[in-house]
């Protein structure tokens, strides 16, 4: 198929600002004119933010309020959240961490973080044997 001649062939973002081409048919959010609203990395970031709202009851805005309270970093190991280049907060993405039995939001981890969480069932127990097993053995093989 070729393109039909006067057809606007890119728009803006309306995030991003980045040039987002008619021919982009990842996103389903279209103008009225073909042109996607938001490029490929914006979109998923808004499908991102949607997923979250969905599966913890929390808005975006208060997620990225979360990021800002804790400085884009992980909660546990401070590590910085990557931006993606938009400026701050913008497209960061940190997990929410849940208490399972309540469904409370905890706070923002980074992926290391919140799978070892998960990997020690959340068990304040564990946690501590873990650290004290850390501490006395310091590394070394016996």
């Amino acid at each position: 198929m070729g393109r039909k001649a006067g057809r606007r062939q890119f728009g803006e973002c309306g995030d991003c600002s980045d040039p987002v081409s008619v021919f982009d048919d990842l996103t389903s959010v279209k103008s009225g004119d073909g042109v996607s609203t938001y490029c490929r990395k914006c979109h998923s970031y808004r499908a991102y933010l949607s997923a979250i709202k969905r599966r913890y009851g929390l808005d975006p805005g208060r997620y990225l309020e979360m990021i800002e309270e804790q400085g884009g970093c992980c909660a546990i190991c401070r590590s910085e959240a990557v931006d993606g280049g938009l400026g701050r907060w913008r497209r960061i993405r940190l997990a929410v961490d849940h208490d399972h039995k309540t469904g409370a939001v905890r706070g923002l981890l980074c992926g290391k973080c919140n799978l070892g969480i998960g990997h020690f069932m959340e068990d304040e127990t564990r946690l501590l044997n873990a650290i004290r097993y850390i501490k006395e053995n310091n590394g070394s093989i016996t």
